[in-house]
């Protein structure tokens, strides 16, 4: 009885390598698609992000009792407004004569600025108190500008795209 020799032949090697690299090929398209994927999400977070900020912002220009900065028609990095705030305790009067809705305890002073990549809002009261949230990320540029009376431009930039809203105040 005559024994098979160990090992693989030839042929048998060049297919393993042949299968190995077809596996090698389909599997590194697969990651590339799923970086693709990735990064077509995060764009999109960014974008509805922007919306949602600019949408805030317009809803807030929309109660502004009077708009600090920008003071003309020039574009600036920061929309600073008043306007009376929600929150404050004592705002109905016990007779009309004597209420006045846009005194300074009832303010609330709004400015939206961008710090680094961040728009960020800042909401201070009367008092002092003040709180600070961060309503849009991957800025590349953030301006408010007067172009005309009771039109507000707003813009963001993106580092991926740009939004640009205008709104009547």
């Amino acid at each position: 009885m005559r024994r098979r020799p160990s090992g693989l032949s030839l042929l048998e090697a060049l297919m393993t390598i042949l299968l190995i690299g077809i596996v090698v090929l389909l599997s590194s398209g697969l990651l590339n698609g799923m970086s693709r994927m990735n990064r077509r999400s995060q764009e999109g977070e960014s974008s509805v992000m922007g919306l949602a900020a600019l949408e805030a912002m317009r809803r807030e220009v929309l109660e502004a009792v009077t708009i600090t900065s920008p003071s003309s028609a020039t574009f600036e990095g920061e929309l600073i407004f008043n306007k009376i705030n929600p929150n404050a305790t004592g705002r109905l009067p016990n007779s009309p004569a004597t209420w006045t809705p846009h005194a300074g305890p009832y303010m609330l002073t709004v400015k939206y600025s961008q710090e680094g990549d961040q728009v960020v809002r800042l909401a201070t009261d009367s008092g002092g108190a003040s709180s600070k949230a961060v309503v849009a990320r991957d800025v590349e540029a953030f301006s408010a500008g007067l172009p005309r009376a009771e039109v507000v431009d707003l813009r963001l930039s993106f580092k991926r795209g740009r939004m640009v809203i205008s709104e009547r105040t």
